[in-house]
């Protein structure tokens, strides 16, 4: 949850997790899409998911890591 070193940050509900787009996309077939493909993420620092349950995404973050 520290900024240092961070690529990327992840708004979800009312937080957010610094995250970097290597673990994310080397763990995740969605991330990987995310960051590599045409999508506007791929070029973003910041990614707000709002249709997502905060807890879950959390959770998931914290496993990746």
């Amino acid at each position: 949850k520290d900024a240092t070193f961070s690529d990327v940050t992840i708004c979800f509900g009312d937080r957010q997790f610094y995250a970097h787009k290597v673990i994310l996309a080397s763990r995740s077939e969605y991330f990987k899409s995310m960051f590599t493909n045409a999508f506007k993420e791929s070029n973003q620092r910041t990614i707000t998911l709002e249709d997502d349950d905060p807890e879950a995404l959390e959770i998931m973050l914290n496993w990746m890591y």
